[in-house]
């Protein structure tokens, strides 16, 4: 059974006094009855151990773009309009790509300062023709369309591979084939969103640093003034 990885990181905030790094993960086709987890030992042991289990919840739609539809834009189906994982059926349509993925969480986030990264499967049916601005597989418009509200975008091209597929890497399609240290799909993901976390970290460091040697300068003008001051009476 195929496990479609999603990573999503949300960093470096600017809006308020005391935000929130965020880093959501999504996994799914892990089956509670079906054992889905059993082979998956470091997630359970960094995750499910470490964390919190919610054993009383419920998905109001479990077919694949439907509910990625609602967790991105917080819609019931019957609002977001994706009723299946069909471009006809509004996955990665044109009723989405007008409205409600205007609306997603990402738009949000990133208008109140976040800088926020997507990496991953994204719909369905996202940069397949015929989605908004795709006329055939490998139109130019397929991937210049990237989702609104992502800083920074690594998306999939239509359903889960893991191998011999493309992604609309910042607008632009790449192709990867079939070897494993270079094309590997989901560690691709991995090191794809970890880069983008260390990046983010190292510009928030950055910015610390400019604003500290910024206050060293204004405490050394202000020592000069008063030094001045003290000369001149």
């Amino acid at each position: 059974m195929m496990v479609r990885f999603m990573a999503l990181a949300l960093v470096l905030a600017a809006a308020s006094a005391k935000p929130s790094n965020v880093v959501f993960l999504l996994t799914d086709d892990l089956d509670l009855m079906l054992g889905g987890m059993k082979p998956l030992k470091k997630l359970h042991k960094l995750l499910t151990e470490q964390g919190t289990t919610f054993e009383n919840a419920f998905v109001h739609t479990p077919i694949c773009c439907p509910s990625r539809s609602t967790y991105l834009s917080g819609n019931y189906i019957h609002n977001h309009g994706a009723v299946n994982n069909s471009v006809d059926g509004n996955c990665a349509g044109a009723e989405w790509a007008k409205d409600h993925e205007k609306k997603t969480f990402a738009v949000y986030a990133e208008s109140a300062g976040y800088q926020t990264s997507y990496a991953g499967k994204y719909l369905n049916q996202y940069a397949l023709p015929p989605s908004p601005d795709c006329p055939t597989r490998g139109a130019p418009g397929c991937c210049a369309r990237a989702p609104p509200g992502w800083t920074h975008f690594f998306g999939l091209v239509g359903n889960s591979q893991y191998y011999n597929y493309s992604v609309c890497a910042d607008k632009a399609e790449v192709f990867h084939g079939d070897v494993y240290a270079d094309d590997y799909f989901p560690d691709l993901v991995a090191n794809r969103t970890l880069a983008m976390i260390e990046k983010m970290y190292a510009l928030l460091v950055v910015v610390v640093l400019v604003v500290l040697v910024v206050l060293v300068l204004l405490l050394v003008l202000l020592l000069v003034a008063l030094v001045v001051m003290v000369l001149i009476c």
